[in-house]
């Protein structure tokens, strides 16, 4: 029979095993993420460490550089969905990105405006990955300083309208600037 304290262990070990995305190097992943959190109290660890790992490919490249390079390509993924959602997603010419009656022709102006900001925000997550593979961290952290400002180009130009983002916006906004944190504080700490 096996005891109280051994079968919790075994339970432990199992668990940890069959959580898959957890690697010998989630641990590293974890520490970054915290270590970038003290660096800017912006930096919210759990999220960090909760994209980072299930990223793909991350758990490859655990140390400051590659995980900053990770956190670049997942800005550009979520910058992406944005623009995705704000389109016609299925030809029916809403987006559950805008309010009610959600249709981007009733106000083409302030929906590209909106767009244009999230492409810029997904630019400069892009120009950060390739100025991290050159090794250029102060031009990196530069364009993620950026990301907050023209994030908010979009709520300007729906503001501009009278439109207030919806909730899935101001999340896609927050996850957005809080990937930028991620990557500064991050970038901030390869020796």
């Amino acid at each position: 029979m096996i005891k109280a304290a051994s079968a919790a262990a075994l339970l432990a070990i199992l668990a940890s095993m069959s959580a898959g995305s957890y690697t010998a190097s989630a641990p590293t992943i974890e520490r970054t993420c915290k270590a970038a959190a003290a660096l800017d109290a912006r930096v919210d660890a759990e999220f960090c460490e909760i994209h980072l790992v299930s990223y793909h490919g991350a758990a490859d490249v655990p140390d400051p550089w590659g995980l900053a390079k990770t956190s670049a390509l997942i800005g550009v993924t979520l910058t992406d969905d944005v623009l995705y959602d704000l389109k016609d997603p299925v030809g029916k010419k809403s987006s559950r990105l805008l309010p009610p009656p959600r249709d981007a022709t009733k106000d083409p102006a302030a929906a590209a405006s909106c767009a244009g900001a999230y492409d810029k925000a997904g630019a400069a997550f892009a120009d950060a990955f390739d100025d991290l593979a050159a090794r250029r961290y102060p031009a990196a952290k530069e364009k993620m300083a950026r990301v907050p400002g023209l994030l908010k180009g979009c709520d300007d130009a729906l503001a501009g309208v009278g439109i207030k983002p919806t909730r899935a916006l101001k999340r896609y906004a927050a996850d957005c600037q809080q990937m930028a944190f991620i990557l500064a504080a991050i970038t901030g700490l390869i020796k």
